[in-house]
Order: C-alpha cells, then structure tokens, then sequence
C-alpha cells in the first residue's frame, strides 16, 4: 500500500537492545519518497551508535530531554507536507505508515493518529503483555476506519506541517490538539496499529528542573462568580501559579480569575470535563498541581505544606481531604492527566493507565463552601451520544469483551457494567484487570450502573492495589456507601492473606475511623505469623501510622 511522502521523526527511545528492531520496523514501512531523522535526546546518547551508520535516515543530536524540543528539533529539520511523529520504543505493525497517512487524503483532516497501545488519549487499546501473544494480535489487528476524536495522544501522530507551523509547532504532549482541531479534523486512523512498549521511554524527561514555578492549582469554572473569588485568594499563599479553564462563563467569573493574576484559558464546552482539565494542564508550568473545584477553599499552612510535599520526593499522586472525604488531587504535573467525559480519571500523562494515589497528604485540606449548592462547573454533564445499536447487536456474536466495548461506545454504562459482572460471576475474564479498573471509572457516575459497579468491586477487590482500594473506597463512601467500600470487603474476606486484611481494615480505622473494621482488624492480626510481623508493621507505619502507633505486633 502507498502512501503520500512523509517527514518521520523518530524519537530514540526504549532499551538498547530493542531500538534496531524499531528502526527496521521503520524502514519496512518507509520508502524512497519519504525522509527519515532520528532525533537523539540527551540522556540517550546509549542510542546514538545503533542509528549512526544507517543511510537511510539522518540522525541529530539535541542538548536536551524535553519532548517538546526533541520534536521541534526534527521539523525544523525536514521539509516535507506530512510529519509524522513516533517514539522509539515502539513495535509499529505492518503497514501501519500507510494506514496513518491515508487518513490526510481528506483535505479537511489536519491531523492523524494510529491504535496504539500504553497510551493516554481515545488511541488507547489493549493487547497482551506477553511479547508473543501481543505479536499475533498485531499480525491479527484490523481496525474499523476513520473517528473523529478531536485529540490524541503523546506516542504517535501524523499532522499537517502547514497546519502545525500555524499553531505554534509541537509541545509538552507532542501536539497542541485543541488549536489543530479548531482549523481541522483530528481523526483516529483505527486500521493502523502501534505498540507501545513503555519499557524505557523517553517521552517522560528524566528530571524535573528544580527551577520554575514549584506548585500550581488547576480549576474548572463556568459562572462560578459566587465562589471563586475565595476559592482562589485562599489557594494563592499556597501556590505559585493558578491556571483556569473557563468552560463558557457568562457571568463575572472570567474577570474575577483575571484580577486575581490566574492564568486563564477560555474556550467552549464539549461536555468533556477530562479533555477540558488536561488541556488547562498543557499550561501549567510548575511540577505539582493541585486540582480543584471553584468553591473548594483551601486551608493549612502554606509555608509547612510546601515545605512537606518538597520532601515528597518519592510520590507522584497524594489525597487531600476535600470536606470530610479524601480525594487523589495532589500530583506531579509531568505524571497525571484526566480521562472521562462526566467523571474525572487520572491516568498516566504517557500511557493512560490509572494512577495510583499514594496516600494521605497532611498539609493541606479543602473546605467545600456550600456542599449543598455545589457549583456550575460540578453539575455540567455532556449529553450522552445516540446509542451506536448496530454495533451492540454485532457484538453479541463476537463475546464478552467486544460486547462490553460496544455498550461504552453507545453510551449504555448501566448495561456494560452489568454485562462485565455477568461475565464475571460465570467464571470468565474479558478485562484485565486494569480494564476493569477503567470500565469502573467511566460508570461509576451513571446512577443506572451503580448496582453492577459494586458488584464488580466485590469480586475484584482483593486483587486491588493499595493506591486502587484508596480511591475506590473514596468513591463509595462519598457515595453514601459504606458497606460498599472495598477496604471492608477485603477486611473481612477470610479467604484473603491475613497481613493483606490487617492492612486494608488499618486503612478503613485510619481515613475513616470505621468501627466495623476495628473488629475485623483485632480478629485478622491474630493470624498474622511472626515471619509477617516485621513487614506487617512496616506497611502500617507507611500507610496508616496512627493506627500502627497503636498496635503492638509479635517480634519476628
């Protein structure tokens, strides 16, 4: 298959030993029309000797890690109408160029992107982590055309040189997807397939500048002008910078956030309030971002929180308490982005996964200043898209899993979490269980599959990462839930480890004060043998130390 003449940018990256299998995977799908450079970022150099000597592409070395300028650095190095973008610790299947650029045909698509695995954005699929099932079902993809998508993803993306001069050229998360859609389409190209390794990639600079802005607050606003006025005079003594996505205000809130010094960026509203707050984060110039809402003020002392999250050194996402509740919304600016049109996910800014919390900051917390009014920029909700049916019924011929799929896509969420628990309680397992864990996200907020995501955590919750009990048992407790929360469920699940059942019932005693697993913690520490004690404790002390203040445990 052919295709128009492209500019390749080929970012090195991922494990020495793997690169020359990316460059030949390159050239197979190049030909003599197109241009191929090789930018090798700073901290690669490791690289530089596998792409020197090749004839076929030209390689350039550049002073630096930033993704943004590795990419910059190969346009201005290439001249040819079409750029097509791709990190170096890939496995493209074949013809996936073709596929890619095929899509720009159509005069009024400006930008592209392939299916790709370990990625954030609506280019994310899944495949198997072994290397030779995740080869079959390259060989196997066949995708289903073109979809508007509006935005992409960091890995992988083909553009329109015209179209990216005029925006400015490429940034932090490879391209300024808002401004491109708003001169074009921006499409997903299904057909092409790129996998993801993510094993050693280079798209994540390998240090953070101790220079620059340390802290900055992101909020969502639309005529909030009854609260943000507080909102952001009490975040300001904590924070170096405020920026605010305003979502189409026609009241004060736009000159209220101007006079206040924030960063505001203004522009419609999609219904998408995860595409909306990663957007906000392309602005964001500090390393940690606080997230909140517009009547959410902030309380602590802002000299000593500073001073405890710059020892933070090993956390990338920390809960605050937001009311009585905690909430993940304390994190590394260059780790999180959001995900879900109506629920918020945090997902790795790189690979799309969810991100764990990892537990409990003290230094600050957020007061909601009227939780019954709540605030425009709460209550907006996009309107659900008509049911894609024709798909849904194919897929009941085509399993558990497509079927799931089909029932997202048509925006039936009731239906694709109860369909994933019937599933589920017949012994079988379409998702893993990161899927799961997303499927659940994406719900959670649709009052039709409450039922059904309860279930699901019920049965997937000793499976759970400490990060994973912590936000769900936020969630269902925030909920009014409480019986629900999966810290209990694994507590009092017998057939669990004993030294897991401690740790989950100490987390429900310490964020919650739960009396009920106070019991069930008494009773499972009893079965914790002296072999599990020192590790036991240890876990305590990280995870809940008042309640580790309070426990005495058998010598190892």
């Amino acid at each position: 298959m052919t295709h128009a003449p492209v500019s390749l940018v080929l970012l090195a990256s991922g494990p020495t030993g793997d690169f020359p299998d990316v460059l030949d995977a390159v050239r197979r799908d190049c030909g003599p029309q197109d241009e191929v450079v090789c930018v090798v970022p700073a901290t690669r150099t490791a690289l530089l000797d596998v792409a020197a000597g090749q004839e076929w592409l030209r390689v350039i070395e550049v002073a630096s890690d930033t993704p943004e300028e590795c990419w910059s650095a190969g346009v201005a190095a290439t001249t040819l109408p079409i750029v097509v973008f791709l990190d170096g610790d890939t496995a493209p299947s074949p013809g996936w160029l073709a596929e890619l650029v095929t899509a720009l045909d159509d005069p009024t698509v400006v930008a592209a992107g392939p299916s790709c695995t370990r990625t954030f954005g609506p280019q994310r699929v899944e495949s198997p982590t072994d290397p030779a099932a995740a080869a079959r079902f390259a060989a196997d993809w066949d995708g289903d055309g073109v979809t508007d998508v509006g935005r992409l993803g960091p890995v992988c993306a083909a553009v329109r040189r015209d179209a990216l001069t005029a925006v400015g050229g490429p940034v932090h998360d490879l391209l300024p997807y808002p401004a491109l859609a708003a001169r074009g389409r921006v499409v997903l190209a299904r057909n092409a397939l790129v996998l993801h390794r993510s094993t050693d990639c280079a798209l994540r600079p390998a240090a953070t500048s101790a220079e620059g802005a340390f802290l900055s607050a992101v909020l969502l606003t639309r005529d909030d002008e009854a609260h943000l006025a507080d909102c952001l005079s009490a975040v300001r003594p904590f924070v170096d910078e405020i920026v605010v996505r305003d979502l189409g205000s026609t009241d004060r809130t736009v000159e209220i956030a101007r006079a206040a010094g924030a960063v505001v960026v203004e522009g419609g509203w999609d219904g998408d309030f995860g595409a909306a707050r990663s957007e906000a984060l392309s602005h964001v110039t500090a390393e940690w971002t606080l997230a909140l809402e517009p009547d959410e003020v902030a309380e602590g002392n802002p000299m000593a929180m500073r001073g405890q999250l710059m020892f933070a050194t090993r956390s990338n996402v920390l809960a605050v308490r937001v009311g009585s509740q905690p909430a993940p919304r304390l994190f590394r600016t260059e780790i999180g982005r959001f995900t879900g049109s109506e629920s918020e996910v945090m997902v790795d800014r790189i690979t799309g996964e969810p991100v764990p919390c990892e537990g409990l900051f003290p230094g600050l917390s957020l007061r909601i200043a009227d939780a019954a009014a709540g605030t425009a920029g709460r209550n907006l909700r996009s309107t659900p898209h008509s049911p894609a049916e024709d798909r849904v019924n194919a897929s009941r011929l085509q399993g558990p899993r497509a079927e799931i799929s089909a029932l997202l896509d048509a925006n039936r969420l009731g239906d694709a979490t109860i369909r994933l628990n019937e599933s589920l309680s017949a012994g079988e397992r379409p998702l893993n269980l990161g899927e799961i864990d997303r499927v659940l996200a994406a719900t959670w907020s649709a009052a039709e599959a409450r039922d059904a995501v309860i279930a699901v955590l019920a049965k997937v919750s000793s499976e759970l990462s400490v990060g994973q009990w912590f936000n769900w048992s936020a969630r269902v407790r925030a909920a009014g839930l409480p019986a629900a929360c999966p810290l209990l469920t694994v507590a009092a699940d017998e057939g669990n480890p004993a030294p897991q059942r401690v740790i989950a019932a100490a987390m429900a005693m310490e964020f919650y004060d739960d009396e009920t697993a106070g019991a069930v913690f008494a009773q499972a520490i009893e079965h914790v043998s002296d072999a599990e004690s020192e590790e036991v404790l240890a876990r305590l002390r990280e995870y809940t130390p008042r309640v580790a203040a309070s426990v005495e445990m058998a010598p190892a």
